[in-house]
C-alpha cells in the first residue's frame, strides 16, 4: 500500500513539473514583464491631466499558453548562437529550458502594479491572423502589442534563468529575444538579452 502511494505522488509531482507551471516560473515571468514593459513615470507635471495620463497602465495582450520551441536547444546553430552570446548561461539552465519547452502549458493569472494584461488563446490567436490578419487584430484590440512567453530554464542554484519572450504588433513590427534574469533582493532582473529575430 505505501508504495502505491509513493508512485501516484511521484506520478502528480512529475505532472505538476510538466504540465503546470511552479510559483519560481510565475515569480520569473512576472519580473520579465515588469522589467521588459512598466511604463516610465514622467517628472511631475502641473497639469493634472498630464499626470494622469503618464500614471496609465501599459496594456498587453498575452498568449495564454506558453511558447513552445520549435527545435532543441541543447545543439544546433541556434543553441550555439545562445552559449556564445550569454555569458551567464550554464548547461543547466539550457537542458531545463529545452526540456520545458518542447510542449505549451497554461500562463497562470498574473497581477502586476501598472501593467494590464489581456489573456487570449493561442487558438483565438490563429483564427484571428488566418481569417482577417492585422487588420482584424488592429479592429479588435487596436495596436495593443502581443506577448508570447515560453517557460523559464533554471540553474541549479535557483537564482538565474532562461526565458524567451517574442511581441508583435503588426505584420512589420515585431521581434523575439533570449534574456537571462538573476534574482537579486527578492526580485528577477534582466542580466543579459539578445535579439533571436525582427521583422
Amino acid at each position: 500500500m505505501k508504495k502505491c502511494y509513493l508512485f501516484i505522488l511521484s506520478i502528480s509531482i512529475a505532472l505538476l513539473n510538466s504540465y503546470g507551471q511552479s510559483d519560481i516560473e510565475k515569480e520569473i515571468i512576472s519580473g520579465l514583464l515588469v522589467e521588459e514593459f512598466t511604463p516610465v513615470i514622467n517628472e511631475p507635471s502641473l497639469n493634472e491631466n498630464e499626470k494622469n495620463l503618464d500614471q496609465e497602465d501599459y496594456c498587453l495582450i498575452i498568449i495564454s499558453e506558453t511558447y513552445k520551441q520549435e527545435t532543441d536547444l541543447r545543439s544546433g546553430p541556434t543553441g550555439n548562437f545562445l552559449k556564445s552570446e550569454l555569458t551567464n548561461l550554464d548547461s543547466c539552465m539550457l537542458n531545463d529550458f529545452a526540456e520545458k519547452n518542447q510542449y505549451s502549458v497554461k500562463i497562470p493569472e498574473l497581477c502586476l502594479d501598472r501593467i494590464k494584461l489581456i489573456y487570449i488563446a493561442k487558438e483565438k490567436w490563429n483564427e484571428i491572423m488566418k481569417e482577417g490578419g492585422w487588420p482584424s487584430y488592429h479592429n479588435n484590440y487596436g495596436h495593443i502589442p502581443t506577448i508570447n512567453i515560453s517557460r523559464p530554464g533554471i540553474n541549479k542554484n535557483m537564482n538565474k534563468a532562461l526565458i524567451y519572450y517574442d511581441t508583435k504588433s503588426g505584420k512589420l513590427s515585431g521581434s523575439g529575444f533570449y534574456l537571462i534574469l538573476e534574482k537579486a533582493n527578492n526580485s528577477w532582473v534582466i542580466k543579459e538579452k539578445i535579439i533571436a529575430w525582427r521583422s
